[in-house]
């Protein structure tokens, strides 16, 4: 029997991590901003609330959201205010476990974990979270959600069904089969437009009237 040398490895938690641009052409690298362990899909409100940067991020299976100081945020990437927000933040989960989660997996289509996509939506009905959710069977769905413009911590609608899966062939095939993840949103001229992925091999765009999208929610 050949004698192989052997080598183990241990892969990297994913971490959230912060750069800013003025011209989408040139980026600073601030560094990682988010806690010690496995974290992603995070995305910042587009205004600041309350003195507050909004931030929705995924511990899985949930979505969670912090609110951190606007004067300290671009500095969360110093180790020890980094380390003080998210040691109140985790005894603050630890004393309430639902402190911090937004939205929890609650329909069949989301019942593995879910996770914000674009950055919420300004509508006069509430920002307009548009969201993945991910099946037993590792299907990729979006959905929404409507939070509350002056405590966008409290959910006041959310989807049952989800607005978009995977139909289409460069969906249900791709790197990543039976994927519809969505990445941009904007609204012009009363419609919804929704930029995602597809398949985790193309880009794809899906418009729908804002207004059909609001009244498709159910108040929680």
């Amino acid at each position: 029997m050949p004698d192989f040398t052997r080598t183990s490895f241990r892969l990297k938690k994913k971490r959230i991590a912060l750069a800013s641009s003025s011209d989408l052409k040139t980026f600073k690298k601030i560094g990682v901003i988010g806690p010690d362990l496995d974290d992603k899909d995070a995305v910042l409100f587009p205004e600041v609330i309350d003195g507050k940067i909004v931030l929705l991020h995924r511990i899985e299976p949930s979505m969670q959201v912090a609110f951190i100081d606007h004067s300290k945020f671009e500095k969360m990437s110093d180790p020890q205010l980094r380390s003080e927000y998210w040691t109140q933040y985790s005894l603050q989960h630890l004393s309430d476990p639902n402190a911090h989660a937004l939205m929890k997996p609650t329909q069949w289509w989301e019942e593995k974990k879910l996770g914000a996509g674009p950055p919420p939506v300004k509508t006069p009905e509430g920002w307009l979270i548009i969201y993945h959710g991910v099946d037993n069977s590792l299907v990729y769905r979006a959905g929404t959600a409507l939070a509350d413009l002056e405590k966008p911590s409290r959910i006041v609608a959310k989807s049952t069904t989800p607005i978009l899966e995977p139909k289409e062939f460069y969906e249900m095939s791709g790197f990543v089969r039976r994927v519809v993840f969505p990445e941009a949103a904007m609204v012009q001229d009363g419609i919804l437009h929704v930029f995602y992925g597809g398949g985790d091999s193309v880009s794809c765009l899906a418009t729908a009237p804002l207004d059909e999208v609001i009244d498709s929610l159910q108040q929680t």
